[in-house]
């Protein structure tokens, strides 16, 4: 059986899985409400889906809960992320979104024709994939601008994480402190974003 066969095989099984959980229900009926922005089952069901491509994961009665739990918390936190991102009028030029792309696709040793080939197969909608690739980027660079100025590496951070990696030199060791500082303030802003937002979960 070949790789390709195994994840659509997963996929499908997937698939059965959305169809039992969302029978009843219209996929475009609200499931939850964050601030005044929707998020409807049609999207639970396509992250789910876009997550199990992805990450060639097989979605059993065992994890569907624990799976289906961290889409909706991903969901959420791309809402709140994209109000922020408005608000500061974040944009991302072409470049940087295919950039990133295939940083996205090797990274993760993923072929990107047989991934999208799947999503097709499984009528996941390839444009919240890039949506999802859009966000990400924006936020760091929002992330970037508000932080970056304010974020300082002392000299002894960087001769403590030589010490525990030789191999790092001086400018690499500054650069994983600052990115390490700049997640942990993308961290609580997302933290402050969700007390501070009203969501209000339908189903």
């Amino acid at each position: 059986m070949t790789k390709a066969l195994k994840i659509f095989l997963v996929i499908n099984f997937v698939f059965l899985l959305i169809i039992n959980i969302y029978a009843a229900e219209d996929e475009n009926k609200i499931a939850i409400l964050v601030n005044d922005n929707v998020i409807t089952n049609y999207d639970i069901e396509q992250r789910v889906k876009t997550f199990a491509i992805l990450n060639q994961v097989q979605i059993t009665s065992d994890n569907s809960g624990i799976i289906t739990n961290k889409i909706v918390d991903e969901l959420i936190d791309s809402v709140l992320k994209n109000e922020k991102i408005v608000e500061y009028k974040i944009k991302v030029d072409s470049n940087d979104l295919n950039h990133y792309e295939d940083l996205y696709f090797k990274s993760r040793g993923l072929d990107r024709e047989n991934i999208f080939e799947l999503m097709k197969i499984n009528e996941v909608n390839k444009n919240q994939f890039y949506d999802t690739l859009y966000t990400d980027i924006a936020w760091q660079i929002l992330i970037g601008r508000l932080y970056y100025r304010i974020t300082s590496v002392s000299d002894i951070e960087i001769e403590e994480l030589i010490n525990n990696d030789p191999e790092l030199t001086p400018e690499l060791a500054e650069k994983v402190i600052m990115d390490r500082q700049l997640a942990l303030n993308s961290s609580k802003m997302l933290r402050d974003l969700r007390s501070e937002a009203t969501i209000e979960y339908k189903q």
